[in-house]
C-alpha cells in the first residue's frame, strides 16, 4: 500500500511539470515552448528539434511571450475592540478590510528553430481586423447628431 501511495505522489508532481512541446511545426522547422529556459528544459527542447530535424539545425529565434495574465486578490481583515458609541458598557467592534489585486503576466519561453540549409519560411503579416464603423442613419449636420445612444460629432 506504502509503494502504491508513493507511486501516486510521483505521478502527480510530475503531471504539471510539462519541460518543452512544440506549438508550431512544419517540415524544416518548427516553434518550441517552455515554462521557463532552465537548462533541464532547454535540454528536452534540444532533443526535440533533433528529434524534428536533425542534429544539424539552427536556432532563428528566442524570447519569452506572454500567453496571458494571472490575477490574484488578497484580503486581510483585521478586527478591533471598541466602545458602543450609543451605549457606552456594551462592547462593539470595528472590522477594517484591505484588499489588494495583484495582475501579473504569465510567461513561456520560445525557441524558434529551423533546419541548417533550408531556406527562411515566409514571414508572418499580422493584418489588424477592420473597424467597424456603423452607419449613420442621416449626414452630420455641423453639430453633430445623437442616435442610438451615441453622439457622434464630425472630425474637425
Amino acid at each position: 500500500m506504502r509503494g502504491v501511495m508513493l507511486w501516486g505522489v510521483v505521478a502527480l508532481a510530475g503531471a504539471g511539470c510539462a519541460t518543452a512541446r512544440h506549438v508550431q511545426q512544419d517540415r524544416d522547422g518548427g516553434v518550441i515552448a517552455m515554462s521557463s529556459n532552465s537548462s533541464g528544459h532547454r535540454e528536452k527542447a534540444m532533443k526535440l528539434i533533433a528529434d524534428h530535424v536533425g542534429p544539424d539545425y539552427q536556432i532563428v529565434d528566442e524570447r519569452e511571450v506572454v500567453t496571458g495574465q494571472s490575477t490574484r486578490n488578497h484580503a486581510d481583515t483585521q478586527k478591533e475592540l471598541t466602545a458602543h458609541s450609543e451605549i457606552p458598557f456594551l462592547p462593539a467592534q470595528r472590522q477594517t478590510t484591505v484588499t489588494t489585486t495583484t495582475t501579473s503576466d504569465v510567461t513561456e519561453w520560445h525557441i524558434t528553430y529551423r533546419r541548417r540549409g533550408a531556406s527562411p519560411p515566409p514571414p508572418t503579416v499580422v493584418q489588424p481586423a477592420a473597424a467597424q464603423v456603423p452607419a449613420l442613419e442621416k449626414p452630420l449636420p455641423s453639430g453633430g447628431v445623437t442616435g442610438g445612444g451615441v453622439t457622434q460629432t464630425p472630425a474637425k
